[in-house]
C-alpha cells in the first residue's frame, strides 16, 4: 500500500539497502532522471513531508536482490535525516520489511545540575516525560548523566551550571522535525494540566539550553547506551570549515566503535541571568555555540574506542586542524538514562 502523502512542497528522498542496512539518498525533485530512478541499488522512491505535522512516513521496502551494499551516491546524508530499521533487513524476505524515515532538523540541546541524592527521582522524571514530549511532536528525548565528566582549567560541565559539590551533571537533547514544531508544542504543553515542575530533581534556574541546527550526522545510529557530550564555541566565519572538520573526524570514531557522530550549529541560544551556553565555552561576540554528542553501544565500547581514537588522533590532527579553540571547549561521558 502506497503512503498517504499530505500537499505541500516535497523534496524526494529514495532508499538503498542491502541485507543488513539501508541508507538515504537525497536529491531534490527537480534532479529526478532516468540515472536515479535505474540506480541497481534503488529499492523504493517516495515523497517526505515537510509539513511540521508530519514527523515520520512508514515505507514498505522490496527485495534487495544484489550482493553488496551499494555505494551511497550522496556521500553525506543531510544532517538530520535519519532511518530506523524495524528490524535488520533480510534478502529473503519480502516487501513486509519496513523502515521509519524521520527527520531532525531543529535540537532543543541542555545541561542540567542534578541533586546527587535526587538521581533516581530525576531517571523517574525523565522516563515519564519523554513520551509527553514525543506527544507533541518531538521525535527522540535523550537524557544522560554524567560518569566520566572531568574538570577543566579554563571550562567544564561543571562550571557551565555552576554544580555544588554534591550535584552530577545531565546531559540531554530534544529532536524535532522543526522549530516550528517546537515552538507549537511548547505553547501547547505550558497549559497541559499534566506539565507539573514541582519537585523537580534539579535547579532549573541554572540549568542551560538552546536551540541548535543539526549540520554533521554521520554513522549508522542505532541503539546506544553512554553518549560523549561537547559544548564548544566556533567563530562563526569558520562554519563550513567546521562542518567539513567534523565530516572527517566522524569515520575515525566510526571505525572504533562509535554509531553516531553529530554536530549541531547554535541558532537559537537564549542569554541566562545565572548561566548560559554562551558563558559555559567563554564565546566571543564573533563566535556561535556548537552542541555535539557521539553515542556508542555502551561504557566499555566507549573506553576502548575512545583510547584507539587518541592514539590515531596524534598523526591525524596535524592533517585536519581543528577550526576552533579547543581550550574552551568542555566534553565529557554519560550514561544514558532515559530515551
Amino acid at each position: 500500500m502506497k503512503p498517504e502523502l499530505p500537499a505541500g512542497p516535497l523534496p524526494l528522498v529514495t532508499l538503498h539497502g542491502c541485507s543488513r542496512y539501508s541508507r538515504l539518498r537525497w536529491r531534490p525533485r527537480a534532479t529526478l532522471g532516468s540515472e536515479q530512478e535505474s540506480h541497481p541499488a534503488t529499492r523504493t522512491s517516495c515523497l517526505l513531508s515537510n509539513a511540521p505535522t508530519r514527523k515520520a512516513l512508514r515505507l514498505p521496502l522490496c527485495r534487495w536482490s544484489g550482493t553488496n551494499p551499494p555505494a551511497w551516491v550522496g556521500h553525506h546524508r543531510p544532517a538530520g535525516l535519519r532511518t530506523v530499521c524495524a528490524e535488520h533487513l533480510n534478502p529473503t524476505e519480502g516487501p513486509q520489511s519496513e523502515q521509519k524515515v524521520t527527520l531532525m532538523t531543529y535540537v532543543m540541546g541542555c545541561v542540567i545540575p542534578v541533586k546527587g541524592s535526587k538521581r533516581e527521582r530525576f531517571v523517574e522524571q525523565a522516563t515519564m516525560a519523554a513520551p509527553f514530549f514525543r506527544e507533541f511532536g518531538a521525535t527522540s528525548v535523550i537524557d544522560a548523566v554524567g560518569d566520566d565528566v572531568p574538570k577543566g582549567e579554563v571550562t567544564d560541565f561543571y562550571r557551565s551550571v555552576a554544580a555544588k559539590d554534591d550535584e552530577l551533571i545531565a546531559f540531554g537533547w530534544i529532536a524535532w522535525p522543526d522549530k516550528a514544531t517546537k515552538d507549537a508544542a511548547e505553547t501547547a504543553m505550558m497549559t497541559d494540566p499534566r506539565m507539573d515542575t514541582s519537585d523537580m530533581a534539579f535547579d532549573g534556574h541554572r540549568m542551560i539550553f538552546g536551540g541548535f541546527e543539526p549540520v554533521v550526522d554521520e554513522g549508522p545510529g542505532g541503539a546506544f547506551g553512554y553518549v560523549d557530550g561537547f559544548v564548544l564555541a566556533v567563530p562563526t566565519v569558520n562554519r563550513d570549515v567546521f562542518v567539513q572538520h567534523c565530516r572527517a573526524a566522524a569515520p575515525l570514531f566510526l571505525r572504533h566503535g562509535a554509531t553516531r557522530h553529530v554536530e549541531c550549529w547554535g541558532v537559537d541560544v537564549p542569554a541566562g541571568k545565572v548561566t548560559d551556553f554562551a558563558r559555559t565555552v567563554k564565546a566571543g561576540p564573533n563566535e556561535t555555540v556548537c552542541f555535539s554528542w557521539i553515542e556508542w553501544p555502551d561504557k566499555a565500547t566507549r573506553d576502548a574506542g575512545q583510547k584507539a581514537v587518541f592514539a590515531e588522533m596524534k598523526g591525524a590532527m596535524t592533517d585536519n586542524p581543528m577550526p576552533f579553540d579547543g581550550k574552551r571547549m568542555i566534553f565529557g561521558g554519560f550514561d544514558v538514562v532515559s530515551r
